[in-house]
Formats: C-alpha cells, structure tokens, sequence
C-alpha cells in the first residue's frame, strides 16, 4: 500500500496555492486519504493492545483458581499426594492470591488427620 506523508501533501499544495491562487481537490484527497490510513493503524494497534491486555488479565487469576479446584478434585479422590503437591505449588506460585489462603488451610487439614470438610 502506498503511504504518502502530510509533508508531501502540504509542499504540494502550497506549491499549487502559488502557481494558481486556490487549493487544489488533489491535495483534499491526499490528506483525506493519509489520515484514513492513520486511523486505520491506530484501531490495529488499539485492537491488538485490547487484545494483549484481555489476554493478560484473564490469565492472572484463573491459575490458581483452577490449581485449587484440581486440587479439591483430587483430594475428593483420596489422591492426597497429588492434592499436596497441587496446594503447595498453589502457596509457592501465588502467594497472595485468596486461594494460597484456602489452600494453607485445606494442607493444614489434610496434615491433621482424615477431616473430609472441602470448601
């Protein structure tokens, strides 16, 4: 796609303002047409930051989240080991997360006998 600069638009306009006294139609549909390109590049790069940023919000909470649930699935299973191991990398990986909280407390259960009290 061609790509012509304001500054070629504004020389050429006020080369044709000199030699005929009045703005050319030509220079209106190059500038027209630059800012359309322009506007057309902002809404990509608006996209695509929307889209980084939804991305990047969407994965900050749904780890642990899904750790815990895992976790809770395993334990339901009398797989502790593995429901440790799941809580621990919970407490270890997201330490201020409100599920490394529920997960220091199902660890303290599981350590203090067969309490089966899931939340």
């Amino acid at each position: 796609m061609l790509y012509i600069s304001r500054g070629f638009c504004y020389s050429y306009a006020s080369n044709n303002i000199k030699r005929t006294g009045k703005e050319p139609d030509s220079y209106l549909l190059l500038h027209l047409g630059t800012q359309v390109m322009e506007e057309k590049k902002m809404k990509k790069l608006i996209l695509i930051l929307i889209i980084f940023l939804a991305l990047l919000s969407g994965c900050s909470d749904s780890r642990p989240s899904e750790l815990y649930e895992t976790a809770k699935f395993e334990e339901l299973q009398n797989n502790k080991e593995h429901a440790v191991q799941l809580y621990e990398e919970i407490v270890e990986k997201y330490p201020g997360s409100e599920y490394s909280k529920k997960a220091k407390d199902r660890l303290s259960q599981i350590k203090m006998g067969p309490k089966r009290d899931i939340k």
